[in-house]
Formats: C-alpha cells, sequence, structure tokens
C-alpha cells in the first residue's frame, strides 16, 4: 500500500471533537433544512476515506457530503428520494464560467428587478422614500373556542407549552392552538433598511401595506385558480 494512503480496514475511529464551523458560500446558495456542518463532514471524509476513494451518500440533502468530498479528492455518489436536494447538489458542483453567469444574472436582474421589488414596496418611516422591504413578519390568529376571541397568538401571553392567554377586554380565556379556530394569518411588522437614508427600521404596517398584502394574495388565489 502507497505511504499516503490508509488501511481503511483497520483504521482507527475519530477520538476527539470536530468543531462545527458556519457555513461557507456554496451551502447558503439555497436554504435546503438539515444542512450538516461541513466541517464535521470534511473531517469523517478525509479520516474515513482516500484520495480516489467512493463515497456514497444514499441521503444527500443539501449536498454537504458531495461538495466536501470532491474537494479532497475522493469520487461521490448523491442520492435523495427528494429531487430539490439533488438539483441542489448539482448545482453546487457543477462547472460554470463566472463571466458568462454574471451576465445571466444581470440579464434576470434587469429583466425582472422593478416587478420583484413592486411585491414589497413600503414607505420608509424615516424618510418617506418608496423602497422595497428587506421581510415582513408575520403571526398566526385564532378564535378561542369558549368566548370566541379573535387574536393574534404573537400578542398572546405564554403561559405554558402549547397553552396561551388570549383577552378582548371584556373575557379572558386560556387556548391551545389545537383547539382554536384558525384565522387569517396577520401582517404585524416590516423591517427595511433604507437605501436613501440608511436607516433600518422595524414598524407596523399601514393601510396600504396591508391592501397590497391582500393584492397579492388575491392574485396568487387567481393564478392558481387558473393554473389548477
Amino acid at each position: 500500500m502507497p505511504d499516503d494512503l490508509k488501511d481503511l480496514d483497520n483504521l482507527k475511529p475519530i477520538d476527539h471533537a470536530v468543531v462545527a464551523k458556519p457555513h461557507t458560500p456554496v451551502y447558503k446558495m439555497h436554504r435546503y433544512f438539515a444542512r450538516r456542518p461541513w466541517s464535521v463532514f470534511r473531517s469523517l471524509v478525509e479520516h474515513y476515506s482516500n484520495p480516489g476513494s467512493i463515497i456514497l451518500d444514499p441521503f444527500c440533502g443539501g449536498g454537504v457530503t458531495v461538495v466536501e468530498g470532491l474537494r479532497l479528492g475522493r469520487k461521490v455518489i448523491g442520492v435523495d428520494i427528494n429531487p430539490l436536494a439533488t438539483f441542489i447538489t448539482r448545482m453546487e458542483v457543477i462547472n460554470v464560467d463566472l463571466d458568462e453567469l454574471e451576465d445571466a444574472f444581470e440579464q434576470v436582474e434587469d429583466t425582472c428587478r422593478k416587478k420583484i421589488e413592486e411585491l414589497y414596496l413600503t414607505t420608509c418611516p424615516k424618510c418617506g422614500e418608496k423602497i422595497p422591504a428587506d421581510w415582513f413578519e408575520w403571526s398566526k390568529a385564532y378564535e378561542t373556542p369558549e368566548h370566541k376571541i379573535h387574536t393574534v397568538i404573537s400578542e398572546c401571553k405564554k403561559l405554558r407549552a402549547g397553552r396561551y392567554l388570549a383577552t378582548d377586554g371584556r373575557h379572558k380565556e386560556e387556548f391551545s392552538p389545537l383547539e382554536a379556530k384558525r384565522l387569517q394569518d396577520v401582517m404585524i411588522a416590516i423591517h427595511v433598511e433604507c437605501p436613501h437614508c440608511e436607516k433600518k427600521s422595524i414598524f407596523e404596517p399601514n393601510e396600504n401595506d396591508q391592501k397590497l398584502a391582500r393584492k397579492l394574495e388575491q392574485g396568487y388565489d387567481d393564478i392558481m385558480r387558473k393554473e389548477g
């Protein structure tokens, strides 16, 4: 056996902790659930295989084993029942011309940017400019079973696991979301970082924000009925 190859049949197991490091950019291209720390899987691949070894990951998920295996010079087979997982993994390791990718991105941005930003438009509370929000915060809402209180879960007092206290000024009622009637979700906050005044803000949505949300929801429902 060459000196640079390990005897895998007589290999001692890892006997120390491996530090889990934050995701590198390749794993941030998509927020696939259950991505494992790349540093841990890199250590496993490096320790339990040799350059040129064939590694099978039958549940490849976000592609960590595949990416780190290829980086270490292994031959890797990634399989998953979820086609999204295998698509993401292929995109993480595919050869790409960076100049062509940047050009293609700019073409898509020129075509879609204005239309996409219109879906998120709000008004900066600091300078009054129309800007796209960074994100919207929503809360589930319920009707309690006994007093029929319409309540937003973020405004309820949490009593213990799965139990909340709702009030409408006249009644108080302890309830579980499992027992209550689910109502339409409620937008409770908007987060922005304004490019004009360079201020970060978190504020309650106004009627225009609520109107835009209802319009988009209706548009989505219309498309689903048409396509369905």
